[in-house]
């Protein structure tokens, strides 16, 4: 039996057992979980992605990926995506499958950079179009300014964690009575976000394995996690409410919910934007110049994807205040079209496109600016 949970605006099945039935639907994406010696049950994210096919969502991206593998074949592409195990590094390779699909509705000839070179300096996607060729780099920065990814992350090790029975776990966080909200606080020591993402996830890993199911937790026992400072208390509390015989009930619940830090706000003043630790991340992505030297006929194009960031509005890229600092800093790191000849903030999957900046002349593809009704 596979017990459905419902979580607010959440339900997913736990933890996967039953997705002979779902992976028999995509011969493709079956072919190379076999190759690449993929089994369930395990923490391999393209199995959640299978056992929650009952959502139209996970349904079509699905079939997407099914269908360009077929179209593309085999290639380190699929193999990233098929072999992440972490839930935010997934969801980041999804975006670059979103990408593909956009793009293939907008051209014909695509190469998957993987495909035709073992450089590192190479692009996610080359378009042909005509005598022209874009090169595509996408990237996806995640906004580690606040609470709201450990919440994630935490509630994602705990559905998925590899114990024979089921359970109901409220969390919640004590900061004892401190006037400091967690959100603003504790992932903000990491100097690099992907780093930071690394250790976030150890640590959750160690204290589940070593402090909660190192044997079976007790029933309305708390255990209590430390993760603050002397300085900034902040304990996070687990109680297990309920244990079922069934492994796929997990109901994982947080009594608190979080606030958004809002990227936004990194962006509304340039001295507030070239100071936050956006600068450098920007900086060092842009100048690896993944999509190589300029040259004639030839479009190097960056999106950058704010799809994964605490933006507030969704649409915020598009409008003024956001677009005239992104651009100034842009323009700098860029040296004014040395790296790319064109950056563009999107926010995938929906898509919104914000305003193209545009360091090259004549024949320059660029996704239409989204227009949002009420924003000047």
């Amino acid at each position: 039996m596979v017990c459905e949970i419902h979580n607010g605006k959440n339900m997913a099945i736990f933890p996967l057992d039953n997705i002979d039935e779902t992976i028999a639907n995509y011969p493709q994406i079956q072919n190379l979980l076999n190759q690449y010696n993929i089994n369930y049950p395990g923490t391999y994210q393209i199995l959640h992605l299978l056992g929650n096919e009952h959502y139209e969502g996970a349904k079509y991206l699905l079939k997407v990926i099914d269908g360009q593998i077929e179209k593309y074949g085999d290639c380190n592409f699929f193999k990233i995506l098929f072999t992440e195990k972490d839930y935010f590094g997934f969801n980041r390779n999804l975006e670059e499958v979103r990408l593909l699909e956009i793009l293939s509705g907008r051209f014909n000839n695509i190469e998957i950079g993987d495909n035709i070179s073992d450089d590192s300096k190479k692009p996610d996607f080359i378009v042909s179009d005509g005598d022209n060729k874009i090169y595509f780099e996408l990237y996806t920065p995640t906004d580690f300014y606040s609470f709201q990814f450990f919440h994630e992350f935490l509630r994602n090790e705990l559905r998925y964690y590899p114990v024979e029975y089921g359970f109901d776990v409220l969390l919640e966080y004590d900061n004892s009575g401190k006037d400091f909200l967690p959100d603003f606080y504790y992932l903000y020591r990491f100097d690099d976000i992907y780093e930071g993402e690394k250790i976030i996830k150890n640590e959750i890993q160690n204290f589940l394995n070593n402090a909660i199911f190192k044997e079976k937790p007790g029933l309305n026992k708390k255990y209590i996690w430390n993760i603050g400072t002397e300085e900034k208390p902040l304990n996070i509390e687990f109680t297990f409410r309920q244990f079922a015989e069934e492994r796929a009930v997990r109901r994982v619940e947080w009594i608190h919910g979080t606030k958004s830090s809002d990227t936004i706000l990194f962006f509304e003043r340039l001295e507030v934007l070239r100071n936050s630790r956006w600068y450098p991340l920007f900086k060092k992505k842009i100048r690896k110049s993944q999509c190589g030297s300029s040259e004639p006929n030839k479009t190097r194009t960056l999106l950058i994807n704010f799809s994964h960031c605490d933006m507030g509005w969704k649409e915020d890229i598009c409008i003024p205040r956001f677009h005239n600092s992104f651009q100034e800093i842009m323009s700098e790191i860029n040296e004014f079209g040395k790296y790319y000849d064109v950056i563009q903030a999107v926010n995938l999957p929906i898509p919104i496109w914000g305003i193209p900046i545009v360091f090259k002349d004549n024949g320059i593809f660029t996704f239409p600016v989204t227009k949002v009704r009420g924003w000047g």
